[in-house]
């Protein structure tokens, strides 16, 4: 806050002849100012909102943030930020880590599916993302794998022989078609959808690809700016899920019970069946030692930056017509 005041006369009661000297040059006696304020001329109020992104994230892009935000109509409006790899190279990133955007699209899809046998191409889309939208399969492969390393009677050459429902007593989170790949675009289909469909399909050819260790840069992690929950956001637990979790190390140091526990105010339509959160603690572990993350492709270019960001419009799109809900955390 800024507040101007005008001069007025000095005071006289303030005058001083020199008889007294300061005992501390450091601490000098308390004097009254020599021109007292008589009222407020203005006060200028400063939005902290504008200092903080000023002050505190002097890398913040206010452009290419509203570029996204226009793109997606309106459904993703995180910030769009630059950092400094070590190799001295300055990228624009999308940093989501630790955030949860998830969309239960299951609902939606299957009955999609069932009419139109779109299900697979639908999916196929999504992972044709310039921007990583973390599909029911990716998820599901990571479960998988973080359920079998600690049930008590299955190993890992087991889960290669017999599919995953069989394994785990029937507990399957996803149809089986989530894991098909389809180009084939059915007749038929309703007017928003096959507009949406038509646009994807014509922007696709820049799908989000993974950092990973060999790719000389790693500093930069991955961390999606969307995840497929299927019915909803209640968390699957189960004594395999808790083994799980008990595993997990952060550096934090937040203790299993209140995790668990915490998972108890998600409460929804779900009722216990969205194995998400297994998937993004282990990627949330696995990721603690990186700078940065994003989930979107390096471009040392700005124009190609933009490019994703504007072809990422359609599949925007796609996810919220997909989803009969949304659930964000940050």
């Amino acid at each position: 806050m800024q507040v101007l005041v005008p001069n007025f006369e000095e005071t006289e009661a303030n005058k001083r002849y020199g008889e007294t000297s300061s005992p501390c040059l450091a601490s000098p006696l308390l004097e009254s100012p020599t021109h007292l304020p008589q009222f407020i001329v203005h006060v200028q109020e400063v939005v902290q909102e504008e200092r903080d992104e000023e002050w505190n994230n002097p890398s913040y892009d206010k452009d290419l943030t509203s570029l996204l935000k226009a793109r997606s109509e309106g459904i993703f409006t995180d910030r769009v930020e630059y950092v400094e790899l070590d190799d001295g190279s300055n990228i624009p990133v999308i940093n989501t880590f630790n955030c949860q955007s998830m969309f239960a699209i299951g609902a939606r899809l299957e009955l999609l599916h069932n009419r139109y046998d779109i299900g697979p191409l639908l999916i196929t889309l999504l992972k044709a993302s310039p921007l990583w939208i973390m599909t029911p399969s990716e998820i599901q492969d990571i479960v998988d794998w973080e359920m079998d390393a600690f049930h008590p009677r299955q190993t890992r050459v087991n889960l290669e022989v017999a599919p995953y429902n069989t394994l785990y007593k029937g507990v399957g989170f996803y149809p089986n078609w989530v894991d098909q790949a389809s180009t084939d675009i059915p007749t038929g289909l309703p007017y928003n959808l096959s507009k949406i469909v038509e646009e994807c399909t014509e922007n696709t050819g820049r799908a989000f690809e993974p950092f990973y260790s060999d790719s000389g840069i790693d500093e930069l992690g991955s961390w999606p700016i969307a995840t497929c929950s299927w019915h909803g956001f209640d968390p699957f637990k189960s004594k395999v899920a808790w083994k799980i979790l008990k595993d997990q190390q952060y550096r934090t140091g937040v203790e299993p019970k209140s995790r668990y526990e915490g998972f108890d105010t998600w409460k929804d339509q779900g009722q216990g069946t969205d194995p998400t959160w297994i998937a993004l603690d282990k990627m949330i572990q696995d990721l603690q030692e990186y700078s940065y993350t994003t989930c979107a492709n390096v471009h040392h270019e700005l124009t190609e930056f933009e490019h994703d960001l504007t072809m990422f419009g359609p599949f925007a799109k796609l996810l919220k017509y997909l989803s009969h809900a949304k659930y964000r955390t940050d």
